[in-house]
């Protein structure tokens, strides 16, 4: 990466020390590689270590990519110049060095910190805590929902009138199909004939006024044919 040349913005940001910098560009127009070079210039000018810097990405797959970009440049350098033994210390420190995501970083910092942190409720963060995958946050976001959508019907079914108009504002439009979450107060208040097949709340009215209201959108997809 040393021998691609940069242009004269770049090569700004590379060299800028006045500062907080922010650099702003397109996807693929070399925000990396003048990250790359930046983090080299302080390598080669400053004598700093590579673990001396934090690096923060948005996803760990550019965590990755940008670790191994850095390893293969300094690999670069160190066969151009074997005798440079700073950079041969890089070779090994690039692996320890902080770049992460946000959410890794601050797993890190709690890690390292994890006896100054105060008991809440009784209940203590354990060192072995782990940061959930997809799936898991997935589940319990599901689990939320149907929480929350169980009290809503509740609360329809309670006669509240702030739920009900909410439910009328939304349930009969193409809103409907935004959460198709079927939870036990859904199917009691649809047995009850103050649901729209289509959708996950709507308490308009009961009886007749309500199925003509609803039936028109619904009709045709799925819903209720009203004779």
């Amino acid at each position: 990466m040393a021998d691609i040349q940069l242009t004269a913005q770049q090569r700004g940001a590379v060299e800028d020390r006045g500062g907080s910098l922010l650099v702003s560009a397109a996807a693929g127009s070399g925000k990396t590689k003048v990250l790359v070079e930046r983090v080299f210039a302080y390598l080669t000018e400053e004598h700093c270590h590579i673990d001396d810097f934090l690096i923060i990405t948005f996803t760990r797959a550019a965590a990755a990519e940008l670790r191994t970009k850095l390893a293969a440049e300094l690999a670069k350098r160190v066969a151009q110049d074997p005798e440079n033994s700073h950079l041969r210390q890089q070779m090994f420190r690039v692996y320890q060095a902080d770049i992460k995501t946000v959410d890794g970083f601050c797993a890190g910092l709690l890690r390292e910190h994890i006896h100054l942190l105060e008991p809440v409720d009784g209940r203590s963060l354990t060192p072995d805590f782990r940061i959930l995958d997809e799936t898991e946050a997935g589940v319990l976001k599901q689990r939320a929902l149907e929480d929350a959508l169980e009290a809503f019907y509740q609360r329809i079914e309670q006669g509240d009138e702030g739920c009900r108009a909410l439910a009328e504002t939304l349930g009969c439009t193409e809103n409907c199909r935004a959460i198709p979450t079927r939870t036990s107060g859904w199917r009691r208040l649809r047995r009850a004939g103050r649901i729209c097949r289509n959708g996950w709340a709507t308490a308009c009215t009961a009886g007749r006024s309500w199925r003509t209201r609803c039936a028109a959108p619904v009709t045709g997809r799925g819903g209720w044919n009203v004779p």
